[in-house]
């Protein structure tokens, strides 16, 4: 055996001139233990695994698996235990879905699904977990060295992608204000029948419409309540509000998205659900066109009228025309863009962490600009899972104009592709990727690369 491993490991040198970088994450009473068990039974397999071991592997963060590729590895390799056999009941649970969605949003970025791998192995399966090694092992040697690495190495991956993709940010529109007086009307019934004790709308300030808390005691402002064009994160407002005066009803000027966040931020526990009175304002159609907006309107219009939305994103569909070495060296291009101005985060509604892992110097180094890449927008990407309610805030925040509405709404399709989960639809359900569950979607084997 010992003879068939070194010829085996000869070969893969001899075919791609390279021995792979393989990181393994293994659960510390199943996987580690077989390893342990492979050791012990002096099971031959390739040296080319360094071994990080964890208590369990519904610890392991999406960062974690990022990071390893960001600094070099070829293949990175999740072992856990089997399902039902977990020594906290159910951490690979998960394990499952989270690394079914990395692996999807690997390939999406242009990186092989195959470098990412998920396998149980037991305590007493040492033999599959040395075969297990050299099968892994030959496939990234296949596969060859990891493109990222490369390509922080300053040599090219592909060729440019500019001819391929079209870029538009922030795109113009003939922007017709609905019926102003109806909201205003109504605002002020809210108010003065103590129905809400404030409401967040907005205003014209300085010759430009932006957020102002109406009170009662000043109703004669509301005649300058308006609507306009811009677009602002008023449910994040609206949060903080709330944590400061949790005993307060509020009332909320709301598009299609802003009531999207609402149930987001209701099903995190962010905000109570009688905390919140809606006033309903649907977008015009040249308005839903330009934002791409699948549901332009609330369940309940107060001004405006409901137009049909928009269900497609002509960037993203460019994105995943283009073959996986372009699509990579576009995101790589794209993200080398970042000046790490956190624009993207602070605006973005469905921010709410206390600790932010892009804020962490110890995951992220301060003082580096551009940030890691691709490390640093595809750590984002992941924690949007399940949460992204496709504002395109973010994008339209972002002054290097970095796609980062195409990338969130990729992962949106991924999730509610694994999981039949679509974010700010109905209340009914809850993020798949913030709940362990009481089963598994499915197993490790269904995951493809």
């Amino acid at each position: 055996m010992a003879e068939q491993a070194k010829t085996a490991e000869t070969k893969n040198e001899v075919k791609n001139g390279f021995q792979p970088r393989i990181l393994a994450f293994l659960c510390n009473w199943c996987s580690y233990a077989g390893a342990d068990l492979a050791g012990i039974s002096r099971l031959q397999y390739p040296p080319n695994v360094v071994v990080v071991r964890v208590m369990c592997t519904g610890t392991i963060s999406p960062h974690h698996i990022l990071k390893a590729f960001q600094k070099g590895a070829d293949g990175v390799l999740v072992g856990g235990c089997h399902i039902g056999d977990c020594h906290y009941m159910r951490g690979n649970f998960m394990t499952v879905k989270r690394v079914a969605v990395v692996k999807e949003l690997l390939k999406f970025a242009g990186l092989e699904g195959g470098r990412l791998h998920l396998e149980w192995v037991s305590a007493s399966e040492g033999q599959k977990f040395a075969d297990l090694i050299r099968s892994f092992t030959e496939k990234i040697t296949n596969l060859g060295p990891s493109p990222i690495a490369a390509w922080r190495k300053g040599k090219p991956v592909a060729r440019s992608w500019k001819e391929e993709v079209s870029e538009e940010f922030r795109p113009t529109f003939a922007y017709a204000e609905p019926d102003i007086e109806k909201l205003r009307t109504r605002v002020a019934g809210m108010i003065e029948s103590n129905e809400i004790a404030a409401f967040l709308g907005l205003r014209i300030q300085n010759g430009h419409a932006a957020p102002y808390l109406f009170v009662k005691e000043k109703t004669e402002e509301l005649k300058s309540l308006t609507i306009g064009d811009a677009r602002y994160p008023v449910m994040g407002i609206l949060r903080r509000l709330s944590e400061k005066y949790p005993d307060q009803t509020f009332g909320v000027m709301a598009r299609g998205c802003d009531e999207r966040v609402l149930r987001e931020l209701v099903k995190f526990q962010q905000m109570k659900p009688g905390q919140v009175k809606l006033v309903g304002v649907a977008c015009g159609e040249e308005q839903a066109k330009a934002c791409g907006c699948e549901t332009p309107y609330p369940a309940e219009i107060t001004a405006g009228e409901k137009t049909a939305g928009v269900d497609s994103d002509a960037t993203l569909a460019e994105i995943e025309k283009l073959p996986p070495a372009q699509r990579l060296t576009y995101w790589l291009e794209s993200f080398d863009r970042c000046i790490k101005c956190y624009g993207c985060k602070s605006i973005c509604p469905m921010c709410f962490c206390t600790d932010c892992n892009l804020q962490n110097k110890t995951l992220v180094p301060a003082g580096q600009t551009p940030p890691e890449s691709p490390i640093f927008h595809l750590t984002r990407a992941m924690h949007m899972a399940g949460r992204c309610i496709d504002c395109g805030l973010c994008e339209e925040a972002c002054p290097a104009h970095i796609p980062l509405r195409a990338l969130y709404k990729k992962v949106g399709d991924i999730v509610e592709e694994l999981f039949g989960y679509k974010p700010g639809a109905g209340m009914e359900r809850r993020s798949p990727l913030c709940m362990l569950g009481e089963t598994v979607p499915f197993e490790a084997s269904d995951i493809k690369d």
